[in-house]
């Protein structure tokens, strides 16, 4: 909060505070998960599809599989912390908007 004090003028006070619908977060995520059993099945039905196929090359599909799912949940993460610290404050003076983890930004209009 010590962000947002620093960017309310003298007297000023917060009077309702919100965030994007959890439903937007609960989107993203499922999409990458629904994505990430897609990745999976496929690497599955390919070592059945060409059983012949040697286990090096099978452990390489296994291998970019278990990264692609390391990134999948990395970006579950990533969109849970932006959906986090993204906010839209409206104070007795202004509407404001805060976007960013690291990287801050606020949009801000005079009432």
């Amino acid at each position: 909060m010590a962000y947002l004090d620093d960017l309310l003028g003298q007297g000023e006070q917060v009077v309702f505070e919100a965030h994007q619908h959890w439903f937007l977060l609960v989107a993203r995520i499922l999409t990458e998960m629904v994505l990430l059993v897609l990745l999976v099945a496929t690497v599955i039905l390919s070592r059945q599809a060409f059983p012949d196929l040697t286990p090096n090359v099978q452990m390489i599909g296994l291998l970019l599989a278990s990264v692609v799912g390391v990134i999948a949940i990395a970006s579950a993460v990533l969109d849970f912390l932006h959906w986090r610290h993204d906010r839209y404050l409206v104070t007795d003076r202004r509407v404001m908007q805060l976007k960013g983890v690291f990287n801050k930004s606020v949009l801000d209009s005079s009432l």
